[in-house]
């Protein structure tokens, strides 16, 4: 049998939100663990970032180099009005 390398109370407080256990930390005045949550999250949100810009980037470069410079130009102006509407 394989060892497992999270107990079963560590798997389920990963899955939670940071933001949630770092609230509970203040609440319970645990500060230095609000903090490390808090830095926790800013890595996690640089990592979400990084990844939601080179798809970006990837889908601009598919639509360049198969539809050409100006359907470019399209798709950021049908994004536009589509924000706008929202």
């Amino acid at each position: 049998m394989s060892e497992r390398w999270f107990s079963p109370d560590e798997l389920d407080q990963m899955s939670r939100p940071t933001m949630d256990r770092a609230i509970e930390a203040l609440d319970r005045g645990d500060a230095a663990e609000a903090r490390r949550l808090c830095e926790q999250m800013r890595s996690e949100w640089r990592h979400l970032h990084d990844l939601m810009a080179e798809q970006l980037l990837g889908l601009v470069t598919f639509i360049q180099q198969r539809f050409g410079e100006e359907k470019i130009a399209e798709a950021w102006e049908l994004d536009a009005k589509q924000r706008e509407r929202r």
